[in-house]
């Protein structure tokens, strides 16, 4: 699965990766290896310190600019940020991976010959696709010792690709079993879910002094979708909070927060929602309360 960036996330920064990835595109984005030099490691521990979401320019496409600061007390690099401009990569391998899945990931042994499945995007979804590692090398000479795509795959079809160790799948394990699950912990969980079902008991009568009814229905119109990003509802978060989306509180309390703060913003260009901008406001203090106490 793809890695999709959250705040609060500790990740494993692959330098190789993120070079190939600005040269296959010509991307006129800096890198920091052009300021930190070689003091970067090719694996690097950082803390998703900031998330930002934009549309790339020309493209209409979603994307996140991300500040990463690199964590590990032992590199040369501890302490210093750096932000990148993380597009949606369909075909293009993640250099960023979730540290949890990434040491995960490092406990399989794999050897030449071993069978293994990768699974591929594709338009729409992504399937399996079975294969045979036929050897293990550096990619680069540049970057010795790398976990970047260090094993040929064979697949059935013929084909030799190159993969990394968090992308190969043992048929014989079941995938929930592969990737380290960490979430927010039940009673966050079960707290906010609480405080969504009084956000629905708020719109009984005809008061509805937080302007929920409105702007359930206003998140669905097109207008509003294509206005932002990532058009961000109530209805989004207290899903992801059932499904244990969330990794982190942080990065629940983002998303609470870039949902009010499109709102606002949409609200307040159009006139006659006048009182909706009161009451968006009003939204924003209940929440920020609430939030204040878990």
């Amino acid at each position: 699965c793809r890695y999709i960036p959250q705040l609060g996330d500790q990740v494993i920064y692959l330098r190789q990766g993120h070079q190939e990835y600005i040269e296959s595109r010509n991307s006129q984005e800096r890198g920091p290896w052009m300021k930190y030099k070689e003091k970067i490691k090719d694996a690097e521990i950082c803390l998703v310190d900031d998330i930002k979401y934009k549309t790339l320019p020309g493209s209409g496409e979603s994307c996140c600019k991300i500040r990463l600061i690199f964590i590990d007390p032992l590199s040369k690099v501890s302490g210093k940020h750096f932000e990148l401009t993380l597009p949606e990569l369909v075909d293009d391998p993640d250099f960023l991976v979730e540290k949890t899945r990434y040491d995960s990931s490092l406990e399989r042994d794999w050897s030449p010959g071993d069978r293994c499945s990768v699974w591929w995007n594709e338009e729409g979804g992504g399937c399996w696709w079975d294969g045979r590692i036929v050897s293990i090398s550096d990619k680069s000479a540049d970057f010795p010792g790398s976990q970047w795509e260090r094993f040929n795959v064979e697949y059935d079809a013929d084909d030799v690709h190159r993969h990394s160790h968090w992308e190969l799948h043992d048929k014989d394990t079941e995938w929930e079993q592969t990737q380290a699950q960490h979430s927010i912990d039940f009673d966050t969980r079960k707290t906010m879910l609480s405080l969504f079902a009084k956000l629905d008991q708020s719109t009984r009568g005809n008061h509805d002094k937080l302007g929920i009814m409105k702007l359930r229905q206003t998140s669905e119109r097109p207008d509003f979708i294509n206005t932002f990003p990532v058009p961000l509802t109530l209805e989004i978060i207290e899903l992801r909070i059932k499904n244990s989306y969330y990794r982190t509180f942080q990065a629940m309390n983002h998303d609470v927060k870039v949902m009010l703060s499109n709102a606002r913003d949409y609200f307040a260009k159009h006139a006659k929602n006048a009182d909706m901008s009161e009451k968006m406001s009003r939204l924003s203090d209940w929440f920020e309360r609430k939030l204040s106490k878990l």
